[in-house]
């Protein structure tokens, strides 16, 4: 009799547990992106959120629109499509000159840190002045933490791959910020 009363107690608290324990664990699940990695914009994309021209195009969002529930402020996802496939994610924090608040809280090198695997960040993760890669099904995720002269944090995640990335760079003029249409490179 005491043993079943202890053996239901257990089995109400472990299943209670393991509600609690998944529920929080999934608050840090990758963020469910507009278009998969390689994959072509959609017709319905393009219904809501515009055609994208041919060649080199670019849509920008706040995280937390793209990433219910993750507490992703302050951070900006862009998306790099070329010829409507999606080229590249990168993820950055909207910091400015002495007003590093987002790079300060952590919130992308922890959002990092659950999708993508840990890294080492030294003694004290708020120094990190470095950056590290991951190579992940054909594709490689950078994560990149520096400080500049000017009191800035550069945080930023990229996702891409190598055809990608080599296509994106050539899009790039000489001033290294204009994107030329791709036909005007071929």
């Amino acid at each position: 009799m005491i043993f079943e009363m202890i053996n239901k107690s257990f089995k109400k608290f472990f299943i209670l547990f393991c509600l609690i324990f998944f529920s929080f664990s999934n608050a840090y699940s990758a963020c469910k992106h507009l278009v998969k990695f390689g994959k072509k914009f959609t017709p319905k994309l393009a219904k809501e959120h515009g055609e994208r021209p041919q060649g080199f195009s670019e849509l920008y969002f706040e995280a937390n629109d793209i990433c219910p529930g993750q507490n992703l402020n302050g951070i900006v996802i862009k998306y790099s499509f070329i010829n409507d496939i999606l080229g590249s994610i990168h993820m950055y924090a909207d910091n400015e000159p002495g007003k590093n608040k987002t790079t300060e809280a952590l919130t992308l090198m922890k959002y990092t840190k659950k999708v993508y695997g840990d890294f080492d960040t030294g003694a004290d993760p708020k120094i990190y002045n470095h950056f590290y890669n991951w190579e992940k099904k054909k594709k490689y995720i950078i994560y990149r933490r520096l400080k500049t002269e000017e009191n800035l944090w550069v945080e930023d995640l990229t996702i891409s791959n190598s055809k990608y990335t080599q296509i994106l760079n050539s899009l790039i003029n000489e001033d290294g910020n204009e994107p030329m249409s791709f036909e005007a490179q071929n």
